[in-house]
């Protein structure tokens, strides 16, 4: 049996833990934050002009509508032809975790993608030229472009 006074052997494997055991948590306090991942270059191509609205690499989130009483969305479609049948807030396009989302804000005439209409509230995932139409009949039609020139 052992005294008191002795100590207990130490053994390699307990000087220095697995990395797996290691608790993480007091290192995540000190590194810096993961680097915040920035939307890839996007835009809608107006399909009856030469019209290109570009999605900037610095936001995360753009409104689609007309200006109204000093209030400018982020993409202003009202210089488009048949605009007359966007709203003011039509929609919403977000980047999220490297995916890009539309989203009805619940406008007057609809928004479709792939000629399916959006229930307004809910997040759809966009692909690369997946056609966006703003209103019923495709009047106001963009095809949603990743990484274009």
């Amino acid at each position: 049996m052992d005294s008191p006074d002795s100590s207990p052997q130490t053994r390699p494997q307990d000087q220095h833990p697995h990395p797996s055991l290691i608790d993480r948590g007091a290192q995540s306090q000190n590194s810096p934050p993961p680097p915040l991942s920035l939307p890839t270059i996007a835009r809608l191509q107006h399909a009856s002009s030469s019209t290109c609205l570009d999605l900037g690499a610095d936001t995360f989130v753009w409104r689609l509508g007309k200006p109204h009483h000093g209030a400018y969305p982020d993409l202003d479609l009202s210089h488009l032809p048949q605009a007359e049948i966007v709203s003011r807030s039509h929609a919403l396009i977000r980047y999220h975790r490297g995916q890009y989302y539309i989203e009805d804000t619940n406008s007057s005439n609809g928004t479709y993608v792939n000629n399916q209409l959006l229930v307004p509230g809910r997040h759809y995932p966009l692909k690369h030229n997946d056609c966006i139409a703003l209103g019923k009949g495709n009047l106001v039609q963009f095809f949603f472009q990743i990484g274009a020139d």
